[in-house]
């Protein structure tokens, strides 16, 4: 007979039991799970602007991006055919600049107007506990508007010099979605299923031709994604690709962007003929637009399409070209 005292002992056991089993499967899937803290925070976005110092500090650390920098990235966003890496981390750094008072008034008003619509619309979206701004001049960068890493993102200095409050709050949505999809795979891969692109467990291994020859976009944080595609009247998976077919001499990094379609066999390697990888223009998928739809000119790679169709969603942006791809993506959103 167990008595009280084993009794006693034998529930704690089994409560410990029940506690561990969580906490490894939360370590092994976080997407699945949603804590208190962050459910809380479910309807909530915050931004803190850097200082120009710590803004330094998260330029400067090397992470995936940085790490897989092509002598081409580096030469194009350099404008010099002999530059080096540590060139250009030393440039991002010495672009950095500092927020003015009257920007932080502005990002506030932002940031609250965002939240009233958020919760207006009752969505639940997974925000970080903090999104930090870094303000440069993206020289950097060819003079984009605003790239992200890790759970930061850079604005240009020009941003709220120039352009409306409507243009400051998309272009902070957009960018907004980059850092939702690199912090929650649940995330990127139930938004990625709105336009047909599937999640692969693994990155996709890509040549040396390609590592060569592909241009690196700090938004995408992963190359993991593939669309089954209509190619020559049949069925093609394929993954998208920014990259350059000439090497750097001079000019905008910009100036050299081709965005094409790398054909994937049944164990998702590029295909190859004649010693090379496949790269089909975009032209060649009769169906591409019936998936990524019209609602951005800005499909380079499904992240930017989606972080804009995040944008059109949130911001519920009147008379789309894609109204159906606008309503499901406010749906995944709630």
């Amino acid at each position: 007979m167990m008595t009280k005292h084993k009794m006693n002992l034998f529930c704690g056991m089994l409560l410990l039991s029940a506690s561990l089993f969580v906490e490894k499967a939360q370590a092994m899937f976080p997407e699945r799970y949603v804590s208190e803290e962050s459910a809380a925070r479910a309807d909530t976005i915050n931004f803190r602007l850097a200082s120009a110092g710590e803004a330094k500090r998260l330029i400067a650390a090397k992470d995936s991006y940085t790490a897989n920098w092509s002598p081409f990235d580096i030469a194009a966003r350099l404008e010099n055919p002999e530059g080096k890496r540590e060139d250009l981390v030393s440039l991002a750094v010495r672009e950095v600049r500092e927020w003015t008072a009257e920007e932080a008034q502005q990002i506030e008003q932002t940031r609250k107007n965002l939240n009233d619509t958020i919760r207006k619309y009752g969505y639940r979206i997974p925000f970080p506990k903090e999104i930090v701004l870094v303000k440069t001049t993206m020289k950097d960068e060819g003079g984009a508007g605003g790239y992200t890493r890790s759970n930061w993102i850079a604005l240009t200095d020009a941003t709220f010099q120039r352009g409306t409050e409507a243009s400051h709050t998309r272009l902070l949505v957009h960018e907004t979605f980059h850092i939702l999809t690199r912090l929650n795979p649940g995330f990127k891969e139930k938004l990625y299923r709105a336009i047909d692109f599937n999640i692969l467990p693994k990155e996709i291994e890509f040549p040396e031709d390609i590592r060569k020859s592909r241009i690196s976009n700090p938004d995408v944080s992963r190359c993991d994604s593939y669309a089954t595609f209509t190619i020559d009247g049949k069925p093609q998976n394929c993954t998208m690709i920014i990259y350059t077919n000439r090497p750097y001499t001079t000019g905008k990094f910009y100036q050299y962007i081709n965005v094409g379609l790398i054909p994937l066999d049944e164990s998702f390697k590029p295909l190859r003929e004649s010693g090379k990888t496949v790269i089909y223009p975009l032209q060649k998928a009769t169906d591409f637009f019936d998936k990524v739809g019209r609602n951005t000119g800005y499909v380079i790679d499904p992240e930017e399409v989606l972080a804009d169709n995040f944008a059109v969603a949130l911001l519920n942006t009147p008379n789309v070209h894609t109204p159906e791809l606008q309503k499901k993506v406010q749906e995944l959103l709630k």
